[in-house]
C-alpha cells in the first residue's frame, strides 16, 4: 500500500511522519523505482506549486547512503559534488541532493507495516515489475551465449518480452539515459529459427507474437544476426538517422558483446 504525504515538512520530522503513516519514506534500490518514483511525486504534489524536490528516507555521509528502512545501497543516483545529508530528490531530473534538517520539502511515505512478516515478491538485487508479475537482473557486459549461462545460473533465462508493457519494463530498467554506443543497447532472450521477421524463439517457451522491430529491421546482415536487442538509449553522433530506432528492435550477431542483457524469472507471488 502507498500512503502520500502532501505536507511540507523539516528534515527533523521526516522519519515521524512515516512511521505515523505506518511507513517509510522511500528508499530507492534501482532505477526503474527511481523512475516511478519520481512520476508518483510528479502527480501528487503538483497541487503544492513551486516544489523542487522531496524528502528519500536516507541520509549521505559523503561516503555512502543509508536508507531508513534497512535497504542496502546497492545504486545511487547522487548529484555531482553532493555534500552530506538528508536525501532529497530532484522534481526535475530525478537526481538525488542532500539537505540540512532544517530546510522544508514535502515527503513520500511509501509501504504500510502489517502483523506478519514480510516476503518480497523478488530475491534481493532483483527489480519486480507489476506490470508483468516477473523478476528482472541485469547483466553486464555480455554476449548471448555467455548472458545465456549468467541468467540460467541466476535460476532465469534472458527475458521474453511479450507485450508492450514488457517491452516499457526492459527499457526504463535498462537505459542509461545517456547517449552512447550501438553496444550500449540491451540485450534480451529470443534466437532466429528461420528467414522470416516471426521466426524467432524465446528461450523460456514463450509464443514470439510480439515483436516492435525498427523499420527495416531484422535484416540479418551478413546472415550472421540471429539474437535481438533493443535500442534504450540514443546513439552518439548518429541521432538523426537512429532516432526511428528508439525503444525499438534490432537484430544482432549473438557473438557480439553488449552493455547488458536482462534475466527474467517468475515472480513468488
Amino acid at each position: 500500500m502507498r500512503v502520500f504525504c502532501d505536507l511540507l515538512v523539516l528534515g527533523l520530522l521526516q522519519g515521524f511522519l512515516a512511521l505515523l503513516y505506518g511507513g517509510y519514506l522511500a528508499s530507492i534500490s534501482n532505477v526503474f523505482d527511481n523512475t516511478k518514483v519520481l512520476q508518483l511525486a510528479r502527480t501528487q504534489f503538483e497541487n503544492l506549486g513551486g516544489v523542487d524536490g522531496f524528502w528519500l528516507g536516507g541520509t549521505y555521509d559523503g561516503k555512502a547512503i543509508i536508507w531508513d528502512d534497512g535497504t542496502n545501497a546497492t545504486y545511487a543516483n547522487l548529484a555531482a559534488a553532493s555534500d552530506s545529508g538528508n536525501l532529497v530528490m530532484s522534481m526535475q531530473n530525478g537526481k538525488w541532493n542532500t539537505a540540512a534538517w532544517k530546510d522544508k520539502y514535502p515527503t513520500m511515505c511509501i509501504g504500510k507495516k502489517s502483523n506478519g512478516p514480510q516476503v518480497a515478491p523478488c530475491e534481493t538485487e532483483w527489480m519486480y515489475a507489476t506490470a508483468t508479475k516477473s523478476c528482472y537482473k541485469l547483466v553486464y557486459n555480455i554476449d548471448f551465449a555467455n548472458a545465456e549461462e549468467q541468467c540460467r545460473a541466476l535460476g532465469a533465462t534472458i527475458s521474453s518480452v511479450t507485450s508492450n508493457e514488457e517491452n516499457d519494463v526492459i527499457i526504463d530498467f535498462a537505459k542509461t539515459g545517456y547517449p552512447g554506443d550501438t553496444i550500449f543497447s540491451a540485450m534480451i532472450g529470443a534466437k532466429r529459427i528461420g528467414p522470416n521477421a516471426t521466426d524467432f524463439a524465446w528461450l523460456d517457451g514463450s509464443p514470439f507474437t510480439f515483436y516492435p522491430w525498427a523499420n527495416g529491421e531484422p535484416n540479418n546482415v551478413g546472415g550472421r544476426e540471429n539474437c535481438i536487442m533493443i535500442w534504450t538509449d540514443e546513439i552518439v553522433g548518429k541521432n538523426t538517422p537512429y532516432r526511428p530506432y528508439l525503444h525499438m528492435w534490432n537484430d544482432v550477431d549473438c557473438d557480439a558483446h553488449r552493455r547488458v542483457a536482462v534475466c527474467k524469472k517468475a515472480a513468488l507471488y
